[in-house]
């Protein structure tokens, strides 16, 4: 594999192979590597100085909202303006 010409260190990581495989499918269609998507995410939290992405663990009333949809109950909405006006015709 060809080295980068801005890299000048090695990363190693352990990570779950099915998910490896499917990122860097992903990755390959936007014409990245892992490498790339990897030197990406460092630059971003080099410069930023926090890391770029929000995380965030789903608290219960949200787990179960989920887990409501994937059961094929809940009600989904085609935008944020049909979401309110069935809001508004329900109250």
């Amino acid at each position: 594999m060809p080295k980068s010409p801005l890299a000048d260190d090695v990363v190693t990581l352990q990570i779950n192979r099915q998910l490896k495989e499917k990122a860097i499918e992903i990755l390959n269609t936007q014409g990245l590597s892992l490498s790339d998507a990897v030197r990406m995410l460092c630059a971003r939290i080099a410069t930023e100085k926090h890391f770029p992405v929000e995380l965030e663990v789903p608290n219960r009333d949200t787990l179960k909202a989920l887990e409501e949809l994937e059961s094929g109950k809940g009600s989904r909405h085609c935008n944020v303006r049909d979401f309110f006006n069935k809001m508004e015709k329900s109250s």
